[in-house]
This record gives structure tokens, C-alpha cells and sequence, in this order.
């Protein structure tokens, strides 16, 4: 025997309240009228826990229902299990790209697509996140030059993602908040909403970054090089270099210096000795961004995108 489930104080979400569906599910205080088929079609966990009896209430015999049907409550977060079974029974709400989802959204639909074992979903949303997160140098450093704190929004796709194991864009996305000044970034609720683990990742990260983007290079002092045809020319334009060196390589890192570019304080050859090795220095930083975070290097990050691209052709 079910005993109908009191629901003053929840709320129903028309927009995936069928009247035709056979389970309820309540997350927080809202409730989902849905078709157990369509999800059991789409996850085998959901397929188990519709196969199993729902444990007996203590002091009860009975389970709970809602407008006769079964009551499932589930543990997640209202908005996140919206979205989630919005995307599964609306065909036009999540679409792959070129469409862009919010990001909220996103960040929730990975988060239970990866939980519940939704594929076709977890696929979507991870494409989502390759075309917003390109696993590319010199984009990812110009991107990170933005100071503002609407840039935090980022942050709300770092524990999806790591739970999901689409670790490749966790340095990229940490990297293009770095500019955000720390006082602002501690008041932001993306970053009071973060687990402690990741804000200390991030802390750990953007320590790492200042450290490295502003100690001295050894190679600007081997200037001017042995072939140099105007040393006095070029040791002066060194000296104002390592004067104001910090603009230097913020310059370095929202362009990427050219060759032209140098010359017009350098020779030839010890503007293309400079940029060569601010280039190598921008790389070796660049490389140390997922260790110093405790992830893969960059080239098995790389692998583990392109096998997940690999699978997803054809889906």
C-alpha cells in the first residue's frame, strides 16, 4: 500500500510536470513529474533504482507516492536536476555546439550526467566545455589578461569538471582568473560556492603563477649576443628590458612577442635571440600549469581530449 506524500511547501515545475508520467521526483523543494522509461532508456542507474523496491520509511510499510505516483527524492541540487532532466526531455534546451549554453547550466548538467550515467548528455556537455576551454597556448594566455571579476564565473565549472574527468581545461580555466585581484575573488560567491579543495588548487596555482611570471630570466642577461652588430644599442634596450621587466612579460604573454616587434629595440640577432627565449620561457611555464595542480602533463592531457573526441564521432 502507498501513502500519498504531503506536498504543501513544494513547489511543482510545470515545465517537466507531465501528467501522463509515472515517477516524481523531488530535489530540495521542488517536484518533477517524469517518464521512468524515457530515463531508464538513457541510464542504466536510472534503470537499477526503478528495478529495486524503494526502502519502507522507518515505521512504515508503505512507500511514498505523489498524485499516485512513486515519490523519489533525490540528493542534488534543484536547479542542477532541472536542467538535467530539462536537457533529457527537451530536445532544445542543451543542443550541442555552436550553440552556447549558459554556463551555470552547463556545469550542472555535467555534474549529473556524469552521476546518473547519461551519455549522450556527459558527451554534449564536455564538447561544450572543448569549445569554450581550447587546449591552446597562446590563446589561453591572452584570455587571461582580463582582471575583471565577472571573469569568476569560470570557477563554477572546476568541480564538475574534475569529478567528470575533463581535467584538461581545469589549468585553463584557473589561469583565466589569475588577473582577479584576490580581494575580490574571496567575496565572490563562484568562490565561496567552490570546495575547499579546489580553492586551495587555485591558491596553490596562482602563487606558482606570480612567482614564475616575475622572477628575472638568466637568458636577458646574456644580451647583447656575441653576434650583435650594436652592443651599446642593444645592452641599453636590455637594461630598460629587465627595468620593467614585469611589463615585458605581461607583453609576452597577451601577444606573444614577434621578431618585428623586438627589432625595433634590438638588432636582428638579439631580437631573434629574444624571442626565442622568452617564447621557451612562456612554454615552460605553460607546462608547468596541470603539475603544479597535481594533474597530468599537458601532452597526456592532450590524449585523454583527443580519445574522448575519438568517441564521441558518430554519437
Amino acid at each position: 500500500m502507498s501513502t500519498p506524500t504531503k506536498t504543501k511547501g513544494l513547489q511543482k515545475v510545470m515545465a517537466l510536470w507531465f501528467d501522463d508520467a509515472d515517477v516524481v521526483f523531488q530535489a530540495g523543494q521542488k517536484l518533477f513529474r517524469v517518464h521512468r522509461s524515457i530515463l531508464s532508456a538513457r541510464s542504466a542507474i536510472f534503470r537499477d533504482m526503478f528495478s529495486m523496491p524503494p526502502p519502507a520509511p522507518e515505521n512504515a510499510s508503505s512507500e511514498s507516492t505523489v498524485e499516485g505516483c512513486t515519490l523519489i527524492k533525490l540528493p542534488d541540487d534543484a536547479f542542477d536536476v532541472y536542467n538535467f532532466f530539462l536537457a533529457i526531455f527537451d530536445a532544445s534546451f542543451f543542443e550541442p555546439p555552436p550553440a552556447v549554453p549558459a554556463l551555470g547550466d552547463l556545469a550542472g548538467i555535467l555534474r549529473l550526467s556524469h552521476k546518473y550515467d547519461v551519455q549522450f548528455l556527459r558527451r554534449r556537455a564536455v564538447s561544450h566545455l572543448n569549445k569554450l576551454f581550447p587546449l591552446e597556448m597562446g590563446s589561453s594566455f591572452r584570455r587571461a589578461n582580463d582582471p575583471s571579476e565577472s571573469m569568476l564565473f569560470l570557477l563554477e565549472v572546476i568541480e564538475p569538471a574534475y569529478i567528470a574527468n575533463v581535467l584538461w581545461i581545469i589549468p585553463i580555466a584557473f589561469l583565466w582568473v589569475v588577473h582577479v585581484k584576490l580581494d575580490s575573488t574571496f567575496k565572490n560567491e563562484y568562490w565561496t560556492k567552490l570546495p575547499t579543495f579546489f580553492q586551495e588548487l587555485y591558491l596553490i596555482f596562482r602563487e606558482k603563477y606570480y612567482r614564475d611570471r616575475d622572477s628575472i630570466d638568466p637568458w636577458i642577461f646574456s644580451l647583447p649576443t656575441e653576434g650583435c652588430p650594436n652592443p651599446g644599442r642593444c645592452s641599453k634596450s636590455a637594461r630598460l628590458y629587465m627595468a620593467d621587466y614585469r611589463k615585458f612579460v605581461e607583453s609576452s604573454e597577451k601577444q606573444q612577442l614577434t621578431r618585428k616587434q623586438l627589432q625595433s629595440k634590438f638588432c636582428a640577432d638579439c631580437a631573434s635571440y629574444a624571442f626565442l627565449q622568452s617564447t621557451a620561457t612562456l612554454k615552460m611555464r605553460w607546462n608547468t600549469f596541470p603539475i603544479v595542480l597535481g594533474l597530468p602533463n599537458w601532452a597526456t592531457l592532450a590524449k585523454q581530449k583527443e580519445k574522448f573526441e575519438e568517441s564521441t564521432k558518430g554519437a
